[in-house]
């Protein structure tokens, strides 16, 4: 490969985080709760649940067993990523020392060769690269790396960062010559390999993590290698289980962690064990060139664009753009929910066919559209294109922010689209991958609002902040939403030399109106008439929004404001989803909306029928969070019908809850 970093060939690059203050509004709430609560209550999950305790037991530093499934390392590393993002906002000496606190265990439990692996350092010493398919171990170490980069970057501290390099230094002299087809099961290690090469400019992690890519979906006879690692899997547990027995008070652990309880699906297991023992599941059935729409695991699949956006990136040649955005069109098409969710089937926990999406057995889970997230800022990145920002705000909104409860302390894993009342968010899981996730996303919000190249500025999201660029470019945007349609953008250019010649406001989907004033002069859009689109198969369609170019000499503490209609949307499904058929869902701005049985006591959700001929937007006051705006209507037989925002539902107890609602004829 050539050494030559092609970074700069970006359509444009973001502003990071760190230069971006969410002052107020909406997300400041949001980020407040993150930094005070949520990030604090995630690490004591940690410590009850022994993920942390892990690592002070193969450091030698505590008596005890190493608990947990063998990837909850990955947790605690993410853990870490989210305070130092928070940490590089708002200094909390508390956070800064729990920080500092798991970089020294860390460093005390890494084995001389940068390995670190409690499973198997524990249960298995020596043993290392084992089972790559099923026991995460690459997917692991991506996860601590990535949070050493976000450590150096914001700090330029290289005590995390020294790490990293030895742990990834470990991966490439043991992958990087090898002739046969070793491929992580769980993709994040190539996200990582990409993001420090960027950092340290060491080809060879470029070349790993191409190599990781490039040979996923070659190797023959698959199901021979998955059924030996399984096999291998149960061997190894039943031995780690003997090691266990010696300990007393061995379910301790448990007191803290939820287990996932899911529907009887008919023929599920059938198709999760044939989706496994093809490849399809962890997207090694075929190369990436080859592929054809989303498939298998949700949140690897997310992953596995992300690394491949991220690699393009680093290309002279245009090698992976062209299959990448046919993929994102099919994705958002044929396989996305409403809200922006992603995946359809529990235990395979990713795709089904293309416009399989039952309500009662949506998945959806939180990491799925996290990783949709990362890919479409990358998409963004390469191609400027609006659609890629669009849905990067529909999912913040909706298909993420609906994981975390307000209080901070209690998380849903998937995200259904109705419930008969027997789900709520819990304080942990087992497999506790969403809560610091959502936090390390929310953490760094701000690096999705804008970008800049040249002398022009792009707007991709309206989120209140403070933003300063160098020592005398500031702006503030000032932003109502999601309750309001009105914003106002204030430039502070410093002198004559610093101009925008043209700023970009990003025009949504979810409005078909939208006003400008500039220096006094106002004018007003509507989406261009010639936009052709796809039909959805969930109705939300990302692909109506498009850029608004304002070329002018901003002078000096220019103003601009804007306003977006915000009308009442009606959603309907694509006519191949049946059991939508008859149905709407309802939004308003950026917002889905629900129907909990809380606020609609005397009606039969989830089975409820409205009558559309009467929707409004009220005021409303949601207890223990403030004022929202809610959609009222009316039922078939004339009982009032309220519908808050889809984030909020399952706040106020089990309750039962639909989003799709049949609609009278």
């Amino acid at each position: 490969m050539n050494e030559k970093n092609t970074y700069s060939s970006l359509f444009f690059t973001s502003i990071s985080y760190t230069k971006v203050n969410i002052n107020h509004g909406f997300w400041k709430k949001i980020q407040n709760l993150n930094e005070e609560k949520a990030i604090f209550h995630q690490w004591r999950m940690l410590e009850q649940s022994g993920c942390i305790d892990n690592f002070r037991i193969v450091a030698k530093k505590k008596e005890g067993y190493r608990k947990g499934l063998f990837y909850c390392d990955s947790d605690v590393h993410k853990w870490s990523e989210a305070a130092i993002r928070i940490f590089a906002n708002k200094k909390n000496k508390k956070l800064k020392e729990l920080i500092e606190q798991y970089i020294s265990i860390l460093k005390e439990a890494q084995d001389e060769d940068g390995y670190i692996y409690t499973y198997n350092q524990f249960f298995f010493p020596g043993t290392k690269w084992k089972n790559l398919l099923i026991e995460h171990e690459l997917y692991t170490a991506g996860h601590l790396i990535e949070a050493a980069i976000e450590h150096y970057q914001t700090t330029k501290e290289r005590n995390y960062l020294k790490i990293a390099e030895k742990v990834a230094d470990a991966i490439c002299v043991k992958f990087s010559n090898s002739k046969s087809i070793e491929v992580p099961g769980h993709q994040e290690i190539e996200i990582a390999l990409i993001k420090l090469f960027r950092v340290k400019k060491e080809i060879r992690y470029l070349d790993l993590a191409k190599k990781f890519i490039e040979d996923r979906g070659r190797k023959k006879l698959f199901f021979i290698q998955m059924i030996r690692e399984h096999f291998s899997v149960e061997k190894r547990t039943k031995e780690a289980n003997k090691q266990i027995e010696k300990f007393t008070h061995r379910k301790e652990e448990e007191k803290v962690m939820s287990d996932l309880k899911i529907d009887k699906i008919p023929f599920l297991k059938f198709r999760f064990y044939y989706s496994a023992l093809n490849g399809k599941y962890m997207q090694h059935n075929k190369p990436l060139l080859k592929m054809k729409h989303p498939e298998g695991h949700s949140v690897r699949f997310t992953y596995f664009m992300t690394a491949a956006a991220l690699l393009q990136q680093e290309l002279k040649e245009r090698l992976y753009l062209q299959q990448l955005e046919r993929i994102w069109k099919e994705m958002v098409t044929k396989y996305m929910y409403v809200t922006g969710g992603l995946g359809s089937l529990p235990m395979i926990e990713g795709f089904a066919k293309a416009y399989e999406l039952p309500n009662k057995y949506a998945y959806c889970e939180t990491c799925a559209a996290i990783g949709s997230v990362f890919w479409s800022s990358e998409m963004l990145r390469l191609t400027g294109k609006a659609f890629y920002s669009d849905l990067v705000e529909w999912q913040l909104y909706n298909a993420i922010l609906v994981s975390a409860s307000i209080d901070g302390k209690k998380y849903f894993y998937y995200n259904p689209m109705v419930s008969n009342g027997n789900y709520e968010r819990k304080s942990w899981y087992k497999t506790a991958c969403c809560p610091s996730n959502y936090s390390r996303v929310i953490a760094k919000i701000g690096e999705y609002i804008y970008s800049i190249k040249d002398q022009e500025l792009w707007i991709h999201q309206y989120i209140s902040n403070y933003s300063k660029i160098g020592e005398k470019i500031e702006f503030s945007l000032i932003s109502q939403f999601p309750w309001e349609g009105k914003t106002k953008l204030i430039l502070n250019l410093g002198n004559s030399n610093n101009k925008f010649s043209r700023i970009h406001f990003r025009f949504p989907s979810w409005t078909n109106r939208m006003k400008i004033s500039v220096n006094g002069h106002q004018k007003e859009y509507t989406h261009k008439n010639n936009i052709k689109t796809e039909i959805t198969a969930s109705g939300y369609n990302p692909f109506l929004s498009e850029y608004i170019t304002i070329s002018d000499i901003f002078s000096n503490n220019a103003e601009i404001n804007l306003e977006f209609q915000m009308d009442i949307n009606k959603f309907h499904s694509h006519k191949k989803i049946k059991e939508n058929r008859g149905k709407i869902s309802l939004g308003h701005g950026p917002l889905v909306y629900c129907f909990e049985k809380i606020d609609n006591p005397n009606s039969k959700i989830p089975f409820e029928v409205l009558d559309p001929s009467y929707l409004e937007v009220k005021n409303f006051h949601f207890p223990n969070y403030g004022e929202i705006k809610v959609i009222e209507t009316i039922s078939q037989s004339g009982e009032k019908l309220v519908a808050i925002p889809y984030f909020l539902w399952g706040n106020r107890g089990k309750t039962n809850m639909q989003v799709w609602i049949k609609e009278k004829k």
